[in-house]
């Protein structure tokens, strides 16, 4: 989709995650929210090619502007209800809106209040993803 290429996307590997968990139930505020991402943001356009290629994949070179790909989703979604099929559409609404607005977090309270630093890089997540794949 034009335009997801400038989307900027917070990532978090599920074992920073479980990290994050464990240091607000330990030294959180109860009633506090606290964000927690890998460290900066990477472009969603980038990370699905790093993604992609974990698994010997690439993205096409072929992009759809947004307002074509709100139209598909909006004829999509109810032919996929009229046919029955079982979960959610290839692509949703809210799938397309996500990829489509920026979504930036600061770790900064995660940081300061919890001790919180990522354990595991993205360039080491993404190795993983690799050697399982073989």
């Amino acid at each position: 989709v034009t335009g997801v290429q400038k989307c900027a996307l917070p990532i978090c590997h599920a074992e920073n995650v479980v990290e994050g968990i464990l240091l607000a139930a330990d030294r959180g505020t109860p009633g506090s929210a606290y964000f927690l991402t890998d460290g900066e943001p990477l472009l969603l356009r980038d990370f699905m090619a790093q993604l992609l290629a974990t698994q010997g994949l690439s993205l096409p070179a072929a992009e759809m502007p947004v307002w074509r790909a709100r139209a598909l989703v909006a004829l999509g979604e109810p032919v996929h209800r009229l046919l029955r099929r079982d979960g959610l559409p290839p692509v949703a609404r809210f799938t397309l809106w996500f990829m489509a607005n920026e979504c930036t977090l600061d770790i900064g309270r995660a940081r300061r209040e919890l001790g919180y630093a990522p354990r595991v890089s993205r360039e080491e997540g993404l190795a993983g993803l690799r050697a399982a794949a073989g």
